[in-house]
C-alpha cells in the first residue's frame, strides 16, 4: 500500500479568542472571591470576639460591623436577584435576620450567620468549578481538527464539519475525530479513554473506530461513520455534563419549599413580634429580640448548604478518580447497594501490564533471557515493551544490544 503523507493544513487550527480580562466585580463575586471574603468575615468575626470577650476591651465592636459588612455584600447580592425576580427565599430571610440583629444591637449574631451561609455558597461554588474543570478535562479527548480528503486533497478542518461517508487520515499520535471505519491500513488503537483496556488494539480495514481514541503505530485512512455530536465520546460526554448539572431528589425538595419556607417563617417571626407587643405587654425590645430570634434559629442555613456541597464535592472527587455519577440521585442511592460487580480494566488493576515471574524454556540463565527481550523491546511504545523494560531495570539486568530488528505494524517485532 502506498501511504500518502498530509500536507501542511490549509488554514491554522481553530484557537479560541482570548478571554476578556475580568472586572473587579467579576473577581469580587467569584468562587473565590467569595471564599475570600467569606475568610475576610471570619477573622474580623474571631479578632472581635478575642478582643472584646478574653481581652474585656470595649472598642471592638468595630471589628464586628467590618466582618457583617462583608458578609452583606455577598448575601445583598443573592437576596436582590431572588427580589428582582419576585421571589422571598432563604437569601432574604439571611439577610433580613442579620440586618434586624445589627438594627437590635446584635452584630455578631448576624455576622455569624452572615459569614456560615457566604463560606458554604463559596465552598458550594468552588466544588462546582472543580466539577466543570473535570468536564472540560474530559472535552479535551475531543481533537480540535481532523485531516479530511476534500476534491482530491487532504486538507484540515474543524470535526464538527465532517459528515458521513467522508474519508479521514489518523497519523500515529493523533485522535480519531469522530466513529469512523478503518478502509486502509494496519495499526493499533488506545482505546483505554473509551473501552477503559489498557492493551492497544490491532485495527485493519473494516474495523470499527471510536472518537477520542489514539492511533498508536502507522497512519491509516478512515470512513466517517457519523457526524461528531453523534458520536461514542460525545454521549459520554453529555452525561458527564448531565451529571454534574442534575440536581438530586433532596435539594430539588429544598428547591421547591425554599420561598414558602422562608415566607412563613417571616410570617410566624411577625406573628410572635405581635402577641409579645401587643397582647403580653412586653417591651418592644424584648418583643423584637424574640422574634428576630426565631428568624435567625429558624434559617435552615445546614439544610441548604449541606446537600448541595457534599453532594457536588463527591461528584468532583470522583470524577478525578475516573468514576463518573450521574448526578446526585446515583450516590444517594449508594446507601441501599449490598454488593458491587467490577469489570472494566483499571477498577480494580492498575490498568497496565506487569512482569511477575519468567519461566524461561530450554533456557538456563534467566537474566541473558530478560536481557534479550528488553533489547528487543528498548524502543517499542507498547505497554507489554514497557513492562518488560521495567522488570529489567528492576533486576539490575542491562539490555541486549540488537543487530537487526523490523516492526511490523499490527503484529509487533
Amino acid at each position: 500500500m502506498t501511504q500518502t503523507s498530509a500536507p501542511h493544513p490549509t488554514h491554522a487550527p481553530h484557537a479560541k479568542p482570548a478571554a476578556p480580562p475580568a472586572s473587579f466585580l467579576d473577581v469580587l463575586f467569584s468562587p473565590k472571591g467569595e471564599l475570600t471574603g467569606a475568610i475576610i468575615a471570619g477573622v474580623f468575626l474571631l479578632a472581635g470576639f478575642i478582643v472584646h470577650t478574653l481581652l474585656k476591651q470595649e472598642n471592638a465592636e468595630w471589628l464586628v460591623w467590618v466582618s457583617l459588612c462583608v458578609g452583606m455584600v455577598y448575601g445583598l447580592r443573592a437576596a436582590w436577584q431572588a427580589v428582582a425576580q419576585w421571589r422571598i427565599d432563604i437569601d432574604v430571610l439571611m439577610i433580613v435576620g442579620a440586618g434586624l440583629a445589627a438594627y437590635i444591637g446584635h452584630p455578631e449574631e448576624g455576622s455569624l450567620l452572615l459569614f456560615l451561609f457566604t463560606l458554604a455558597g463559596a465552598l458550594e461554588e468552588l466544588a462546582m468549578q472543580r466539577t466543570r474543570r473535570e468536564v472540560e478535562a474530559l472535552n479535551k479527548l475531543m481533537p480540535v481538527d481532523a485531516i479530511v480528503l476534500r476534491d482530491g486533497q487532504w486538507v484540515e478542518v474543524d470535526p464538527d464539519s465532517l459528515v458521513p461517508g467522508e474519508v479521514v487520515k489518523v497519523r500515529p499520535g493523533e485522535r480519531v475525530p469522530t466513529d469512523a471505519v478503518v478502509t486502509s491500513g494496519k495499526t493499533s488503537f488506545d482505546q483505554s479513554a473509551i473501552t477503559g483496556e489498557s492493551m492497544p488494539r490491532s485495527v485493519e480495514e473494516g474495523d470499527e473506530l471510536y472518537a477520542g481514541t489514539i492511533n498508536t503505530d502507522a497512519p491509516i485512512e478512515a470512513r466517517v461513520l457519523r457526524p461528531v455530536r453523534e458520536s461514542s465520546l460525545q454521549k459520554i460526554l453529555n452525561l458527564v455534563t448531565q451529571a454534574s448539572e442534575q440536581r438530586e431528589p433532596v435539594q430539588r425538595i429544598i428547591d421547591r419549599v425554599s420561598e414558602p419556607y422562608a415566607l412563613g417563617v417571616m410570617g410566624i417571626s411577625f406573628a410572635v413580634l405581635m402577641v409579645w407587643w401587643l397582647l403580653l405587654k412586653r417591651p418592644w425590645s424584648d418583643a423584637l429580640y424574640t422574634s428576630i430570634t426565631l428568624l435567625i434559629v429558624a434559617s435552615p442555613c445546614a439544610l441548604v448548604i449541606a446537600t448541595p456541597t457534599a453532594t457536588l464535592a463527591a461528584i468532583a472527587r470522583a470524577a478525578r478518580a475516573g468514576l463518573l455519577f450521574k448526578g446526585g440521585q446515583a450516590i444517594e442511592r449508594l446507601s441501599t447497594i449490598g454488593a458491587i460487580c467490577f469489570d472494566k480494566t483499571g477498577t480494580l488493576t492498575l490498568g497496565r501490564p506487569q512482569v511477575y515471574d519468567i519461566q524461561p524454556v530450554a533456557w538456563s540463565d534467566t537474566a541473558r533471557l530478560l536481557a534479550i527481550a528488553a533489547g528487543l523491546e528498548a524502543d517499542s511504545t507498547h505497554p507489554i515493551a514497557a513492562a518488560v523494560r521495567d522488570i529489567a531495570g528492576k533486576r539490575g539486568v542491562k539490555p541486549a544490544t540488537i543487530g537487526e530488528l523490523s516492526h511490523v505494524t499490527g503484529k509487533g517485532i
